[in-house]
């Protein structure tokens, strides 16, 4: 999955539109008592440290260019979290979960255009590779994120992980 790149003008939101649609959507911390609780979840070594307290396997490591990301399993199925918009591998702004999927044949595009159609959370989308699909989740992590949404992010990736292995006939 390395070589995946997300630019900071990525979709037809960019990155300023994602944080604006994620501060509307109340997902930025708004202080008090939830920004006391709030981990550092743009830290790839503590998201690291913190899957492994949840049960996960957690691997961190860095691609060529420096860019850390977690290896990473659930249920049998193999994933990544990949670290975007870093200040020197810390402080990243966003984290994306990850995984891809190469099947016996070539992927129809009407594959992921369908669960994207039918799905909230997830994006599929093809690869350079005719024969493999991905899925990702991603996650803001600007201003941190509390344990408790970090454990339902990653129960929700559960769900959503094994519900696309099983749509893809992967499993």
């Amino acid at each position: 999955m390395r070589g995946l790149k997300l630019s900071a003008g990525a979709g037809p939101l960019g990155w300023a539109g994602v944080l604006g649609l994620a501060a509307v959507a109340g997902l930025c911390p708004a202080g008090g008592r939830a920004a006391a609780e709030t981990l550092d979840a743009g830290d790839p070594a503590i998201v690291a440290e913190l899957l492994r307290g949840y049960g996960y396997r957690a691997e961190l490591d860095y691609d060529a260019d420096g860019q850390a990301y977690v290896g990473s399993a659930t249920q049998g199925l193999n994933f990544e979290i990949d670290f975007y918009f870093c200040d020197r591998g810390r402080d990243c702004k966003l984290m994306a979960l990850l995984a891809s999927f190469t099947l016996d044949a070539a992927v129809p595009v009407a594959m992921a255009d369908t669960w994207n159609q039918e799905h909230i959370f997830g994006r599929a989308f093809r690869g350079e590779e005719l024969d493999r699909i991905y899925i990702d989740h991603v996650v803001l992590t600007e201003g941190g994120l509390t344990r408790d949404n970090l454990a339902y992010v990653l129960s929700s990736w559960n769900n959503v992980i094994v519900e696309f292995a099983d749509a893809i006939g992967y499993r």
